[in-house]
């Protein structure tokens, strides 16, 4: 093969490596100024009050009309106290279904638009069981101006404020390399509860304890592996691993 083709095919090659890591790597930085998971990078976004004691019989019910847009700053908002929540993730999925579809008249289903991130979290308190309060950011490919984009939504639950919170209107740039991966919801068999009781099962309630209960949990999905974390955020200082499917856990 004459040496100047072998050159030029070597330079075509490097270039063809080179090229989609350059790009998602510039991607990546541009993302990081403006992730999908915080609502301050939404232009566009809202805030509607919620009774948090009535919202899930009421929807129950059949009665959607749940939301009041809040009239005053959010800042200004007093949280509840001497009350206590226990929210399931079926729980937050059927609020975050009844806003989506009266924000966007799309009940945010699992066929049509993936997990970035989920996080559901609940104060240490002893035998928890539920959530209080929670953040779900979804997405999904779309072509946009001729160019494969992700649309992204935010949607927060707190029902301490007696609000929700959503965002709309950001998109990303598809990477070449590394296409974002979802949470697969749909087919799990273990919920969040469930990865929250199996963690208090081997460990988690003796880190608790050691704390004094002066603490916060969260669960969140890891998409690299398809299994729930649960953190117990300091002074306590314990995780543990679930697999979304089997329940099968490791603990740190």
């Amino acid at each position: 093969m004459n040496k100047r083709l072998i050159v030029g095919t070597m330079i075509l090659l490097g270039i063809t490596v080179v090229i989609p890591f350059a790009y998602d790597h510039n991607l990546d930085k541009g993302v990081g100024n403006r992730m999908p998971n915080y609502l301050s990078s939404y232009p566009d976004i809202g805030y509607f009050k919620i009774d948090p004691e009535t919202i899930l019989v009421s929807l129950d019910e059949g009665n959607v009309d749940v939301f009041t847009r809040l009239q005053e700053d959010p800042s200004s908002v007093v949280s509840l106290t001497n009350i206590s929540f226990s929210w399931t993730q079926a729980d937050v999925l059927k609020i975050v279904k009844a806003l989506g579809q009266l924000v966007w008249g799309d009940q945010m289903d699992l066929e049509h638009w993936s997990v970035y991130d989920f996080y559901l979290q609940k104060d240490c308190e002893n035998n928890p069981n539920g959530f209080d309060s929670a953040i779900i950011t979804y997405f999904k490919a779309v072509e946009m101006n001729g160019k494969k984009v992700y649309t992204t939504r935010y949607i927060e639950i707190d029902p301490y404020y007696s609000m929700v919170r959503w965002g709309n209107g950001a998109t990303y740039p598809q990477p070449i390399l590394y296409k974002w991966k979802s949470f697969n919801l749909a087919t799990s068999t273990i919920t969040a509860e469930d990865a929250l009781r199996i963690s208090e099962e081997h460990g988690g309630m003796e880190a608790r304890r050691k704390a004094n209960n002066k603490c916060l949990i969260q669960v969140s999905p890891s998409k690299n592996d398809d299994k729930w974390v649960v953190y117990y955020i300091p002074p306590a200082d314990f995780s543990a691993q679930v697999d979304l499917h089997t329940g099968e856990y490791e603990t740190r």
